[in-house]
């Protein structure tokens, strides 16, 4: 059984958020400009996109 890749990624930014959000006292601390931490964002929700998807849908 196949999931489909718009669950996974919706699964990744789910667990991103949530591991950002638990250590939100240190995302503070760093300085980031918006656009830092939106491609910061971005490529963490990606990397853990792809780590889903090769668990899950191994062939």
């Amino acid at each position: 059984m196949r999931i489909p890749r718009k669950y996974i990624g919706l699964l990744a930014v789910i667990i991103l958020f949530a591991l950002i959000w638990s250590r939100l006292r240190i995302a503070i601390v760093i300085p980031l400009s918006l656009g830092q931490a939106i491609l910061l964002f971005a490529v963490l929700a990606f990397v853990i996109f792809l780590a889903i998807d090769h668990l899950i849908n191994r062939s």
